[in-house]
């Protein structure tokens, strides 16, 4: 049931706060939703803040031994492979293309600033037909190492159904131009459900093969105007050798036009180390986006 997908395609990117809030960007984002990483990534680049090692999807106990990385430069072009082989027969199904950008006042993900708390320029680019969709986001980021944006590749399948119940499973790759050592892949898999009155809630499960990391979260959206939505979340990181992390996140999004959004959201986390509080403490983002 196509109509549903509409309104749960932010689903997709929720694992990416990814993915923006409710907006066209979805993310993250992000993650919470719903949007990356000033700890983001530092862990692969040796940073420490305390007894704390923040790597790129979760917060780890400093490792002076370290782990081996995964390299994932043939996996990165085998999942490209994929999608080049699948997207022309999609793309002539009348498929839909959608993009966007973004300006932010903070680039938060999983309650993690990855723009050192400062603004952050986002945009995005993605495909979709039938159950299969595809995309790019990248976002500009400051931690620390000669990589200062972040790309997103991203691919999967995603279905409704008239009960109001639907699924979703992907693999995004995230990939750091001049930092090839700190590329890394994730995959999800998630349910989702469409209530009554314009209210949607989803879980997902969300696996870092490169940390060996677990990310698992929950979302609820809803209408409150025509104009207005809001959106509430909450995810808990599991890192396989360090210390496990809830973030959460609530916040409103105002459609000025049919193109361009305004949002505010409120996150923050149970870290408790006062040298992160700057960067993992409570933080409340702004965001202008653009859609076509």
């Amino acid at each position: 049931m196509r109509a549903r997908s509409a309104r749960l395609c932010a689903s997709r990117r929720w694992g990416i706060e990814k993915h923006f809030v409710t907006s066209t960007f979805g993310h993250a984002f992000s993650s919470l939703g719903s949007n990356m990483r000033l700890p983001g990534r530092l862990a692969s680049r040796g940073l420490h803040f305390g007894p704390w090692n923040l790597c790129s999807r979760s917060i780890k106990k400093s490792n002076p031994s370290g782990r081996r990385r995964v390299h994932l430069t043939p996996i990165l072009w085998a999942c490209l492979l994929g999608v080049q082989l699948v997207w022309p027969a999609a793309a002539e199904d009348n498929g839909k293309w959608s993009a966007g950008i973004g300006i932010h006042s903070d680039y938060v993900d999983r309650g993690v600033s990855q723009s050192n708390s400062r603004p952050a320029l986002q945009a995005s680019t993605d495909f979709s037909s039938g159950s299969f969709y595809a995309g790019v986001w990248a976002s500009s980021i400051d931690t620390g190492s000669r990589a200062d944006a972040e790309v997103q590749i991203y691919t999967g399948l995603s279905e409704s159904y008239a009960s109001g119940f639907g699924w979703d499973v992907g693999v995004t790759a995230y990939v750091f131009p001049r930092e090839e050592q700190d590329h890394f892949l994730e995959v999800k898999a998630g349910l989702l459900y469409e209530f009554e009155r314009d209210v949607s809630a989803g879980a997902f499960v969300h696996y870092d093969f490169d940390h060996d990391s677990i990310y698992v979260e929950g979302r609820t959206d809803f209408a409150l105007t025509e104009r207005l939505t809001g959106h509430a979340a909450f995810g808990n990181t599991q890192p396989d050798d360090g210390e496990n992390y809830s973030n959460w996140s609530i916040g409103a999004e105002y459609q000025l036009t049919d193109q361009i959004a305004f949002g505010a959201r409120y996150t923050d986390t149970d870290i408790d180390d006062a040298s992160l509080d700057r960067l993992a403490g409570e933080t409340f983002i702004v965001h202008l986006t653009r859609a076509f």
